[in-house]
């Protein structure tokens, strides 16, 4: 009998061991086989970068925080803006299937203000998941004018429920006078604001598929191309791959990025602003970009 209690107590501190052991193994591959950099002055060697851009912000998506940011002013978003007006139509609309249009009237003042089209026509009825793609993959004004007006009955409301928006996810330097993007006084955001907006917005399935899709036909075979994605510039990285994201241009704002990517099995969001150049020069937002995630892939190998 003293026998057996004695093996059973053996079994007993085998297993034991045996399961601090597995429980020392799994903390050893968090902790360091998945890096988890945190905010700190590691960071700060982003710092020794050149970049074109006047402002950029990096986020981890697993923690939810910015880790680094340079440039901080205060600078016109562009079509970043229409990560806002997505959010908005998603988180107000039930049916996607709904539709709306664009009036005569507003589709003319697009063309006069030299806008960004997806291609609708004035009058046409499109599905709100159809708008929605025209709206971040080539970056539609005619897209947005059409949501806004579905959803608050005019755009001046809309960018009420914007700028609400903005204050609940506590984007402190971010004001929105209009829903696509387009140069007007009080019209503001910051790179760290921007990355924060768009952490927001992945955590919607609709619009991260989106963001993630090079193409799409719309129901009526309008041919839909990320700005992105689909842009023809090369896109891949020493470490990791670039998932999607929404890019955006003004005069005063300058060629603008927020995009996420995938390094080391985590997800960073990087924000670049203020970027010289146009549409007809080299993508120095798209090159700025690629530079931080290379940076952070050398920082989570060490």
């Amino acid at each position: 009998m003293k026998k057996r209690r004695k093996a059973a107590k053996r079994h007993t501190g085998c297993f034991f061991f045996l399961a601090i052991a597995c429980l020392g193994l799994f903390a050893f591959l968090y902790l360091y086989a998945t890096p988890a950099p945190q905010a700190g002055t590691s960071w700060q060697q982003l710092d020794q970068l050149t970049l074109t851009s006047k402002s950029a912000a990096v986020l981890d998506r697993e923690s939810g925080q910015i880790v680094y940011a340079r440039g901080t002013r205060r600078r016109a978003p562009a079509s970043l803006t229409k990560l806002m007006t997505a959010l908005v139509t998603v988180e107000t609309t039930s049916d996607l299937e709904q539709r709306a249009s664009l009036s005569s009237q507003c589709y003319s003042n697009l063309i006069a203000a030299n806008a960004a089209m997806a291609g609708f026509a004035p009058g046409e009825a499109v599905t709100i998941r159809d708008l929605l793609h025209g709206l971040l993959l080539p970056s539609g004004a005619d897209a947005a004018e059409a949501l806004a007006e579905f959803v608050s009955g005019s755009e001046a409301d809309f960018v009420e429920q914007m700028n609400n928006r903005a204050k609940a996810l506590q984007l402190d330097d971010t004001h929105f006078t209009n829903a696509w993007g387009m140069d007007q006084w009080g019209m503001y955001s910051t790179a760290s604001d921007i990355a924060l907006l768009l952490n927001a917005v992945l955590k919607n399935d609709l619009l991260r598929g989106i963001l993630t899709t090079p193409t799409y036909c719309t129901e009526s075979g309008l041919e839909l191309s990320s700005t992105l994605l689909a842009c023809g510039q090369d896109l891949s990285l020493a470490q990791g791959r670039i998932l999607g994201g929404k890019t955006g241009y003004t005069e005063a704002a300058g060629l603008c990025l927020a995009s996420f990517a995938e390094i080391g099995g985590r997800e960073y969001i990087v924000v670049t602003m203020g970027a010289d150049g146009n549409h007809t020069t080299s993508p120095y937002h798209i090159q700025d970009t690629i530079v931080l995630y290379n940076a952070i892939g050398r920082q989570l190998a060490h």
